[in-house]
């Protein structure tokens, strides 16, 4: 008896063994393909910052390796932000926000301008003085400029945090969305469903909910943690690329229309509290005539913009949007802008934030508007500024 229970206790512990063995293994695969994926453009050997588009080779080189140093934290009604950072390249407040040196000495009483949106906005592949905010912030003298981009997020998710920013009084004067490349990309995948209300987090998010409420301890502490690693290594990238905008109208429409009603609700509620609202539809590589000759692209992601921009300027001039600044011809032309579908460099997002300059500047109500309505007053400067460098 002694020696079956003895045998039993050997096999238990030889198959617990296996187990992390085997857990540790797949584990460093994962890391490994993580790390190649956000080092490497897709269908190329060559690493991102070897890219024409960059021409200082090695500061591209440490601007990606401090982005890799940043990790996402749960945040709620938006999803994820970026926990605090401090690097060379990238620098993180402790509220979640990128910060930028350039451009701090505005004019006294200058307007608090926040730009929303996704990677672009947060500035993948430059360093915190490169990003689109900071070049404004750069240019002008009038405008003190606070980046609310995040990577990944849809302009669904940019109305949820202005809305984050309103209930606690700390909503900039000037709001800026730039969107387009994101809600395409998330919402013509069929991979997250026919809501377009969703985010590319969000199947992990359900998955997770679903696990959490297993009563079997086994189940939820070692058979879900092998069934996740294992479907990141080997399942996940398949997953992701069944779009469908190039081939369904229905849902192209669906996808230009759902983007114009969150900028039309952002523009709602920003001019209710006598701000002013400014939306711009992004350049996409898969729109126009971009340089695209040193990039090997999906052609099935590329596919995807054309359908729902043609759409979005469509509803643009039907609505009369004067408020919508369509600049998705920006970076059309011979000069190698483009990293990827969407990133451009630095000299990219010069342009970028040159054209918002000048739309701004000419918006010649700005500062009285706010000054009307009290956006101006040393107390709510001061609680957009606590919030804005993570001190609140």
């Amino acid at each position: 008896m002694q020696r079956r229970i003895k045998l039993i206790a050997i096999n238990f512990v030889v198959l617990l063994g296996l187990y992390f063995v085997l857990m540790l293994g797949v584990s460093a695969i994962g890391d490994a393909v993580m790390l190649v994926q956000s080092t490497y453009r897709e269908g190329d050997k060559k690493e991102r910052h070897e890219l024409v588009a960059f021409k200082d080779k090695e500061h591209a080189k440490q601007v990606f390796s401090d982005a890799r140093k940043t990790v996402e934290g749960y945040a709620p009604f938006v999803g994820w932000k970026r926990l605090a950072l401090t690097t060379g390249k990238v620098n993180i407040a402790e509220n979640g926000l990128r910060t930028h040196r350039a451009g701090r000495y505005n004019e006294p009483g200058s307007m608090v301008t926040g730009i929303f949106g996704g990677s672009t906005v947060w500035g993948t592949g430059v360093d915190d003085n490169g990003t689109i905010p900071a070049i404004v912030d750069e240019i002008t003298r009038d405008f003190a400029v606070v980046n609310y981009g995040e990577g990944g997020w849809t302009s669904r998710q940019s109305l949820a945090s202005l809305i984050n920013l309103i209930n606690q009084k700390a909503a900039p004067g000037i709001v800026v969305f730039y969107s387009g490349l994101n809600d395409v990309m998330i919402h013509c995948n069929q991979y997250y469903g026919d809501s377009f209300n969703t985010h590319h987090e969000a199947p992990k998010l359900q998955q997770l909910v679903l696990d959490s409420q297993s009563r079997s301890y086994l189940y939820r502490n070692f058979v879900v943690p092998a069934i996740d690693t294992l479907t990141r290594v080997t399942g996940r990238a398949k997953f992701e690329k069944v779009f469908a905008c190039d081939k369904d109208a229905d849902r192209a429409a669906k996808v230009a229309s759902t983007l114009f009603l969150n900028w039309e609700m952002a523009r709602t509620l920003v001019t209710s509290y006598g701000g002013q609202f400014f939306a711009f539809l992004q350049p996409v590589a898969g729109f126009g005539s971009p340089n695209l000759d040193h990039l090997d692209l999906d052609p099935r992601i590329l596919a995807q913009f054309q359908p729902v921009y043609v759409q979005l300027q469509r509803l643009i001039a039907e609505r009369g949007a004067g408020w919508v600044w369509d600049i998705s011809d920006t970076f059309d032309g011979a000069q190698p802008l483009y990293m990827d579908a969407g990133h451009v460099n630095r000299e990219g997002n010069i342009l970028i934030a040159s054209r918002m300059r000048d739309t701004l500047n000419t918006s010649l109500d700005s500062k009285r508007k706010a000054r009307q309505t009290g956006l101006q007053d040393p107390a709510h400067r001061a609680r957009i500024a606590a919030y804005s460098t993570g001190q609140e």
